[in-house]
Formats: C-alpha cells, structure tokens, sequence
C-alpha cells in the first residue's frame, strides 16, 4: 500500500499532504530527497530509494509543482506512476489560479478557507482514487500458468551414403620407431630430471673450460690508474652547492602572478579565458534564424513543450557536450535536466525561446561546478594554527613531544592518483602559493617506489629555497628566530608510506610547520595491494586534505579514476569512519582549451570540487577555476 503521497511546490511550500504511515510524518525522507535530487540535481532520473522506501515523483513545470509518492521498496505497486499522472491532472486543473497567485503573497484570507474547504473535498476524492487503482486487476500480480513449448521437429538421420574407409595399420611399426641413424625415436617427452640415454656412438662433450671473469675496466690513459685529483673531480656523490647556478626566472613568471590582497592574503589568478562576442556559439548553429530552424517552427505555438518536441534539440546539445569531452552518461543525464526545466513550457519569440534554453543549460552546468561546500583552504589553515596555538597554551613543555593528539598536527595535504599525473610537481606549485602566505611548509617524499622521486622533490625544494620574500631568501629561515621555512622530510626507498607520513607529522608538531604536503605515488585504480596501502595511509594519518591529481585530458577515464580511488580509501581503510577524497586538481589544463568537460564528468561523478587547476611547468602556473569560464567553453562551437 501507498506510505505518503505530497503536492510539493518548487519554491518548497507543501500544499497537501496525505500520511498513511505515522513513522513517516517527521518528513525525512522528503528532507533527503529533496535535498540530494532536487537542489544538488545528483539524479535526473524520478526515483530514489532510501532506508527501505522507494520515493517517485512527477514534475509539473507549467505550474511549478513536484507529486511525490512514498511506498515500500519491498512492495511492487505497478499503479505508482497512473496515480501520479492522474493526480497532477487533476490537482492542476482544479488549483491552477490558486497556485499561480502563491508566488505573489496576495492571496487573500478568502481564497485561502475555500481552498482549505477544497481541500477536505480532495482528499476524499484522493482516497477513491486511490482505493480504485488498488482493486484495479492490472494493480495486481498474476500468476500465468506456463506453456508447453510446442515440440520441436523431428530431423531426419541422414544416411550414410558411402562408408568410411578404415586406413590400413601400420605393418612395420617398429621401423617407424627407428631413425634412418639406427638411433631410436622418443615417442614422448623425457620424465623431468632424467636425461635420455646414451648410446655408444655418441661420445662424451668435453669439460668445458672455465670463463675468466670480468676485467674491471681502467680508465686512466696506458691503463693507467686514475689520479686522485681526477678522481675527486668525478665523484659527484657529495652535497655540491649549486645554489648559485638556479635561475629563477625559469621557474617564476612574474605576468602569471596572483594578487595580493590589502590584508596581505597571497590569491591565485583565477582561470578566466578571453570572451569574445563573435565566437561562434552552440545555439547559433543548432537554431538557426531561417524559416526551418528548430525552434522557428514552435515559436508562437499556443500548446506546451512536448518529449517529442524537445527530442532533436536535446539530442544535438548531447552530442556537443561529448564533443567537449564530457562523458556520455553525464552528458545524457544533464540534457535530462534541461528537459523537466522546458517540459509544459509555452514559447514565446524566438528571443525568449533562445534565452530559456540557453538559461537552463546554464543553470544545470553551474549548479554542478558550485562547490557545496568551502574551498578556501588558507581559511582553514589559519583556524586551524590558531586551535593549535590555543591548545598548546593549556599543556606544559615537557608534554608536547609525546602528545599524540591530531589537533596538534599541522595542516596537512595528501596528493593522490594514478602515474604520471604531475602530482609531485604540482605539489610544489601549492608550496609556492602557500610560502607567498607566508606559512611554514614541510614536504614528506611518501613516494617510495619511484626512482627519482626523492630527488625531484629535492630539486624543487633547493629551487623554492632562492625564493625572496620580505627581502630575505627562504632557504635562510624565518627572519629573527632562523627556524626553516621549508623543509623535506624523506627516508629513502622501500619504506612504508604510511609511517614515512607519520613521522613527518610528528617532525612537523614538533618543529613547529604549518603545514605538511604529503606526496604519494602513483597507482592504477584497479591496483587493490597499492590502493590498500594508500587506503592505510590516510586511515593512519587523517590528513585534513585528500585531493585527487588528474588530467584534464581523460574524458569519461576521469570518472572510473575518481570514484575507484574514492571508494577504495573507504572500503580498505579498516576504521569505523572512513576517509575518501575531498577535491580534485586537474592538471595540463593549458592543453584543452575549450574541452573541459573532464571538470563537469569529475564533479557530477562524486560531487568532489576542483580546488585548483595546473596550467604550465613553472611555480605559478596554478590558478583558481572560474565556473563561468567553463560554462562558456561547453557552449561555444
């Protein structure tokens, strides 16, 4: 039987109600589902399951107005969507001139008893409705007797009309088992360990004369020693100091700087492409002005938007968004949207017409790539210094070192993906925004199983070390107390990560960094031993950001990557409350200009949001992405 049956307008007022289950008159289902389906539009399609119910609804765009049902999951109630389209039939028909009145808070005090009044009335009339379909035969499960399939034919042996010829045997098989030698012929393979026989005209090998070893070769001239002067010129295993030959024009571009804010707040530039007015644009070419156009052909039509007349629009605007490499399910599932937004909508001019599908797609696109929640990392990093400073106030000196507790430890910022990604590199472009905040930074080298990848970090930190800031390098300290400014924890290869970032953390509370950036190799997602142990670490450190590092060039991989990563942190963590990643960073951004729907497929597929983008090779080539720019990419031709 039905559960809870709701005539829900858009702007969230309940106009009627009817509860049949009192467990369900709290309304937390309807909470949930609005919330996850209707404002964060996570599903297109028109049901949901949840703790056991199955909700449906039904969307009434000419009066603004959503039908919902509530029932079992258990129960199969084959009358759900009849009742919903007869109910939105009905109810908008009797309703229509109160409704369209809400909006405008004019309603008067009479027309809101003789809708009270009304109803009393509907909800009888709801009932026998309802009791109707019920008792309807369609609304009740059959059970057909099953048929005999009819007997198959019988086929014909067919005749042999020649017998077979049985070849004649061998005559002489132990012939056939002699060589034209003499030497007997092996059937089969020699039992393993066994060596075939001998025979007497086969003589035996002789022993074999012992190989010399490898000389060591010598490198002087005649085959001469080396000097011990030419030797120490050679032997580049010792700490050189190269600092001078660093030039830090190549790595820093002053033109792609951000700005700096009036309270000192270091800001990256935001990724906001030229626009020009004479691009050509998506709806021009699928529009059109002339007389055959899509849309000219319904302008000024009195009847509603019909499936069968959005169908062409919504299939052309599909294969757009695929070609700006946004997946095909997500492409599909955001022309869904679009269309319950134009469904029942009466068109106007061609102007209008235009506008309001140019509006929707919009609206959908944007509600996607808003974050729902705050990416101002350098906020939380400051409240976070402040808590910490604040409860180290309250424990005496002796106590620091062996507390344990993680609201002592810094920040900290785990970089995960697959291979080659740039997640290293681009960790140290988020090192150089962070110094320009002035903010203490220790790097942990998790990464290793990489070769190289201690060394790369290495590099980047000798690099960043010539960084001046307030007239003095970064390598020297902070000014007045000499404390680092920047540091690299690293113990070598073949260690686990897992304890490497531990000891960091510690290293860190201890020293006193703000923050620790926690580089991580590469994996495959379908790799479970290298994912469990990225699934360990961040069980065991519970770093406060886990970001994702990934191409913006992948397309629908984008998907299968990120939701294969966040799912196995969680599932092979081993902890009650596990931890999954909390944004991504897209690199190579700069490579593909206006197909950028591997930031709408990655967003829309976990609902993670996209703290930064990589841009180049340099430090400041990372900047903050701007929705807006990617909306208009998605809709330029």
């Amino acid at each position: 039987m039905l559960d809870q049956f709701v005539v829900l307008s858009k702007t969230g007022a309940v106009l009627w109600s009817k509860t049949f289950t009192p467990s369900l008159s709290n309304n937390d289902l309807l909470n949930r589902v609005i919330r996850t389906s209707f404002l964060e539009e996570r599903t297109a399609t028109e049901r949901m399951d949840v703790d056991g119910y199955t909700i449906r609804w039904l969307f009434s765009n000419e009066l603004d107005l959503v039908f919902i049902a509530i029932h079992q999951r258990i129960l199969q109630l084959t009358y759900i969507s009849t009742l919903l389209d007869t109910v939105c039939d009905i109810f908008t028909k009797k309703y229509a001139s109160l409704v369209r009145t809400l909006p405008t808070f004019s309603t008067s005090p009479d027309t809101l008893q003789s809708y009270a009044n009304d109803v009393q009335l509907w909800e009888k009339e709801f009932v026998q409705l309802l009791r109707k379909l019920e008792q309807s035969p369609k609304s009740k499960k059959g059970t057909s007797t099953p048929t005999a399939s009819p007997a198959a034919p019988k086929i014909e042996e067919a005749t042999m009309t020649s017998p077979v010829s049985t070849p004649e045997p061998l005559k002489n098989a132990k012939a056939a088992a002699v060589g034209p030698h003499g030497r007997r012929v092996a059937s089969g393979k020699a039992k393993k360990g066994k060596a075939a026989p001998r025979t007497e005209a086969t003589p035996e090998p002789e022993g074999k004369k012992p190989t010399p070893g490898k000389e060591r070769r010598k490198w002087g001239d005649n085959n001469e020693p080396l000097s011990d002067a030419a030797l120490t010129t050679l032997d580049f295993s010792g700490a050189k100091n190269d600092e001078q030959d660093i030039n830090l024009s190549q790595w820093i571009d002053e033109r792609k700087m951000g700005t700096k804010r009036s309270d000192g707040v270091y800001e990256l530039a935001d990724d906001e492409a030229e626009t020009n007015d004479n691009t050509p644009s998506f709806f021009g070419s699928l529009m059109g002005t002339g007389p055959t156009s899509f849309f000219s052909r319904l302008t000024g039509a009195k009847e509603a938007l019909t499936k069968d007349d959005l169908a062409p629009v919504l299939h052309a605007m599909q294969m757009h968004l695929q070609s700006k490499n946004v997946a095909n399910d997500v492409a599909a599932l955001i022309c869904e949207g679009v269309e319950k937004r134009l469904l029942g909508k009466r068109l106007g001019n061609f102007g209008s017409v235009k506008a309001e599908v140019r509006k929707s797609l919009e609206e959908s696109i944007t509600r996607i790539l808003t974050p729902s929640t705050s990416t101002d990392i350098l906020l939380e990093i400051a409240s976070k210094k402040q808590r910490r400073a604040e409860l180290l106030a309250t424990l005496p000196a002796h106590a620091v070192k062996g507390h344990v507790s993680p609201a002592l430890n810094p920040y900290a910022i785990g970089f995960v993906g697959v291979n080659g990604v740039g997640k290293s590199t681009n960790l140290a472009k988020v090192c150089f925004w962070l110094l320009q905040n002035r903010y203490r930074v220790l790097i942990a080298a998790c990464d290793t199983f990489r070769s190289g990848a201690v060394e790369q970090l290495r590099t980047h930190v000798r690099n960043l070390g010539q960084l001046e800031l307030d007239g003095h390098r970064v390598a020297d300290g902070v000014p007045g107390t000499g404390e680092p400014m920047l540091e690299l924890y690293e113990r070598g290869y073949g260690k686990d990560a897992a304890g490497i970032a531990k000891d960091a953390l510690a290293y860190a509370r201890t020293s006193g960094f703000d923050v620790v950036l926690i580089d991580t190799a590469g994996r495959m997602q379908d790799n479970e031993p290298l994912m469990r142990a990225l699934a360990k670490l961040i069980a065991v450190n519970q770093p406060d950001k886990v970001l994702f590092v990934g191409e913006a060039l992948v397309g629908n991989e984008a998907v299968d990557q990120l939701t294969k990563f966040h799912r196995a942190l969680k599932d092979y963590s081993g902890v009650a409350d596990p931890r999954g990643l909390d944004g991504c960073l897209l690199t190579k951004w700069d490579t593909v200009d206006d197909k950028v729907g591997t930031a709408l497929t990655s967003t829309w597929a976990t609902g993670l949001p996209i703290y930064f983008v990589g841009t180049g090779q340099t430090y400041t080539d990372l900047r903050q992405l701007r929705v807006s720019h990617v909306v208009n990419a998605l809709l330029r031709e």
